[in-house]
């Protein structure tokens, strides 16, 4: 990354990393790494990257060792000399009409890029290639509006519904675009026994050429459409299903076949300034992989298709930087096609506006939002369960009201991520998110009332949030408290936020004083710098 830089940032480059070589304990680093960052990114057009970069390296420190800490400090400065010119550029063409600010010299001027020749249009040896993009366009059109009545803003601070980063993926812009590109492209390819029969056939001696072309060619197929989507995708549920069985291992046999086992996967983290992108650090997921088994375990062609085909699917929303959960299945896409609008829309309608209406009584609000299981199937009743949490979270429909939402007759979760499966994998964000919301408060120096607010949705996580099914979150959550400090580290009020660190910390871990002696306790700590002319934060 840093092998074409000029001469005298190659040279800034070894000197920090020479003194960084020095540092021997995790305060001198992180008060070297603040001292550096605020030198190398002080212009005006370098705040939204110095803040990023601040944030990645804070949480980057969080559970790794002293090495591995150095090595993601070492990244951080290459990342910074190597971008800024970029950025710095990026923000001039983005502000021309501003006032000038001083201009780069020359060795920070970013290299002109090589001229890159365009790829000649891909070819298609498919008979009905034609027709079959011109009915990918009109599926994926009604796919993606279909899709947007699922839509919700995003939830803003102080909230219980809060998300640091991009939205939970059903409320994620992005994801119309990987559906529609999925629909029309792999899903109807696997569907073209019945579509060359009903659809591409007909229109063999000319194919209708714009939407409105589509929509009247259309007018009298599209049951048939949908009958042999619907079709389609019911028999890859089943097919699909069967393949986690047994690669999950319930059957056992003699010859090999395969399983599924979750090994860990390191990827490195994205980020975008200004159209500038670029990656710093590291994180880890799991990810399922083959492995051999007994032949009872053997997948069948079709299980193995239906396998290959959602894995398209998953490669398109990691393409678009979109995180899918296994519920996100051919069972959620059938139910997609399939879900009637106009009653999901008024029942969705009704149950926003109640929520937002004051006057409406508790026990009516829970009698109403009990009857959707009766009205809705479960991945319905459970989307329309999240929007409402996410519309409300700060309000009439709190973390305590959905975790009942999603608990609903069980009595523990062993079962609630097959009705709710959606829900379940937001609660298990909570305690993670909602930490971060108090960082993000702090940083930003919002109102006392709101930073009050949120430690409230935060010491409501713990109590709710039970130990035995989310322990590993709770610990998960507690640890992004090791990230304020270096965050913080060249804060002028970095003690005033230690101690309100320490206090919401220790009673989350301990809940030795009450409630609302600590509320008053954190008032009177963060009045001062809370009401005050904001910073640099």
């Amino acid at each position: 990354m840093t092998t074409d830089l000029p001469a005298d940032q190659r040279l800034l480059l070894d000197g920090l990393l020479a003194r960084l070589d020095g540092i021997r304990d995790s305060a001198a680093l992180s008060q070297f790494m603040s001292d550096v960052l605020r030198s190398l990114l002080r212009r005006q057009g370098d705040a939204e990257f110095r803040e990023t970069i601040q944030a990645a390296f804070a949480e980057g420190l969080v559970a790794h060792t002293w090495d591995e800490q150095k090595v993601l400090a070492a990244e951080v400065i290459r990342v910074v000399i190597d971008k800024r010119p970029e950025i710095a550029l990026a923000w001039q063409m983005a502000n021309a009409g501003s006032s000038p600010v001083g201009t780069r010299r020359a060795a920070d001027a970013p290299p002109s890029p090589p001229p890159v020749a365009s790829a000649p249009p891909p070819t298609s040896e498919y008979l009905y290639a034609e027709a079959e993009a011109g009915l990918g366009r009109y599926v994926a059109d009604i796919a993606v509006r279909r899709l947007a009545q699922f839509q919700v803003p995003p939830a803003t601070l102080p909230s219980a519904a809060y998300h640091s980063g991009r939205p939970f993926f059903l409320f994620d812009p992005a994801l119309g675009q990987v559906l529609g590109d999925f629909v029309a492209g792999p899903l109807l390819r696997h569907c073209r026994d019945g579509m060359e029969r009903r659809v591409y056939r007909p229109c063999e001696g000319g194919v209708p050429v714009g939407d409105e072309a589509w929509a009247a060619y259309m007018a009298d197929k599209r049951d048939h459409v949908w009958a042999i989507l619907l079709d389609r995708l019911t028999r890859l549920a089943v097919d699909h299903q069967s393949a986690e069985a047994k690669q999950n291992g319930v059957h056992e046999g003699g010859d090999p076949g395969y399983r599924i086992v979750e090994v860990p996967v390191t990827k490195p983290r994205h980020f975008s300034i200004l159209g500038v992108e670029f990656t710093l650090g590291h994180v880890t997921t799991t990810r399922r992989v083959r492995v051999k088994t007994p032949p009872a375990n053997a997948l069948e062609s079709n299980e193995q298709e239906a396998l290959d085909l959602l894995a398209e699917l998953r490669l398109l929303a990691e393409r678009a930087r979109i995180e899918l959960p296994d519920s996100a299945d051919f069972q959620f896409l059938r139910t997609l096609f399939e879900f009637n609008v106009r009653q999901f829309v008024a029942l969705r309608d009704e149950l926003m506006a109640l929520f937002a209406n004051a006057g409406t009584s508790g026990p009516f609000l829970l009698e109403r939002l009990h009857a959707i299981d009766d009205v809705l199937s479960s991945i319905l009743a459970d989307i329309l369960g999240l929007m409402l949490f996410t519309r409300h979270g700060d309000g009439r429909f709190g973390l305590s009201d959905f975790y009942y939402f999603c608990q609903g007759a069980a009595r523990d979760f062993s079962a609630v991520s097959e009705t709710r499966p959606f829900s379940v994998i937001e609660i298990a964000s909570r305690p993670r998110e909602l930490v971060l919301q108090l960082r993000e408060g702090l940083r930003r120096r919002v109102h006392p009332d709101k930073l009050l607010s949120a430690v409230e949705k935060l010491l409501e996580c713990w109590t709710v949030i039970g130990r035995t099914r989310f322990g590993t979150e709770l610990d998960q959550g507690l640890a992004v408290f090791d990230s304020f400090a270096p965050l913080f580290a060249d804060d002028p009020d970095c003690e005033v936020i230690a101690e309100i660190t320490r206090m919401v910390r220790g009673q989350l871990v301990t809940g030795g004083a009450s409630r609302e002696s600590l509320l008053l306790a954190l008032g009177r700590a963060y009045e001062p710098i809370g009401r005050r002319t904001a910073g640099r934060y």
